[in-house]
């Protein structure tokens, strides 16, 4: 099972990094799944501002992830992310497909 983890640059221009994108004992990242994933922590507004205003993933693993879009709730303020899948960003170490990271931002 790869790790996917996401950051987010808050509108105070800070990155916060949230987590890992894993939950122990199942395989998260199944073709076609629609993934949800909770970090339950607030975060200061001096560091997150009033919203995000970009999201950022990373793999360590080979395989391929296209994803479709991201929606993020940080302090209360939520914020839908969507990938342009007409430019191909695909996330994988594999660099005949993708790049190891992802940034999206709205």
């Amino acid at each position: 099972d790869d790790t996917l983890s996401i950051s987010v640059l808050g509108t105070g221009g800070r990155w916060v990094h949230l987590g890992d994108l894993d939950v122990a004992g199942r395989d998260d990242n199944q073709r076609y799944s629609l993934l949800l994933f909770t970090f339950d922590k607030e975060y200061p507004d001096w560091l997150v501002g009033n919203g995000v205003s970009c999201v950022e993933l990373f793999t360590d693993g080979e395989d391929a992830y296209r994803l479709q879009y991201v929606s993020v709730r940080v302090n209360g303020h939520y914020k839908i992310f969507r990938n342009n899948l007409k430019v191909n960003r695909v996330l994988s170490t594999d660099s005949s497909e993708g790049s190891s990271s992802l940034t999206l931002c709205a």
